[in-house]
């Protein structure tokens, strides 16, 4: 009964794609959508039992101090075991990893129980975006200042042995 957190892999595009539509009602980001994604080194997994679990989706901006995370879903036979938890703490320390230093996102304004759960994580409101989402429902902005991460010579072997299972491809995206 292991977790793995990792990058997401051409395999797990159908596990990701069947969770994304029932977590949400609207705006998913779709078979294609998610493929690139994945191709590109954007999304993390959650492993469960050997079954993917869950996912994020990390959008970098090179040139920008921000990261989007563009969404976060967890199958409904896995939610709360601290899965969602996991993805988005693996988000924020690639951000990191990455040079980031501001984690950015939006949520449906209707959607109590995810904002409790960032709000928990240290994410703050920073606007509104009415009509944000296809059926008109207005979006939350959230962001959540991430610190910086410094792998010196030890630090560089606790990332391996620590962090080694989910880190995404070293590439700049």
């Amino acid at each position: 009964m292991g977790v793995i957190i990792r990058a997401a892999e051409s395999s797990d595009l159908d596990a990701v794609v069947s969770i994304e539509a029932t977590a949400f009602k609207t705006d998913w980001l779709g078979r294609a959508k998610l493929d690139r994604y994945i191709a590109d080194g954007k999304v993390i997994v959650v492993v469960f039992n050997e079954d993917v679990a869950g996912f994020c989706v990390i959008r970098f901006r090179p040139g920008k101090p921000t990261v989007h995370l563009a969404t976060i879903a967890v199958s409904e036979t896995a939610r709360a075991k601290g899965f969602g938890t996991r993805l988005l703490a693996a988000a924020e320390h690639e951000a990191a990893r990455r040079g980031y230093r501001l984690l950015q996102m939006e949520v449906r304004a209707d959607n109590l129980r995810a904002l409790q759960f960032y709000w928990k994580a240290g994410f703050r409101r920073a606007g509104e975006r009415p009509g944000y989402y296809s059926d008109g429902a207005t979006a939350i902005r959230l962001r959540k200042r991430i610190a910086g991460i410094d792998f010196g010579a030890t630090g560089r072997l606790l990332e391996r042995a620590v962090f080694t299972l989910w880190a995404l491809p070293r590439r700049q995206a």
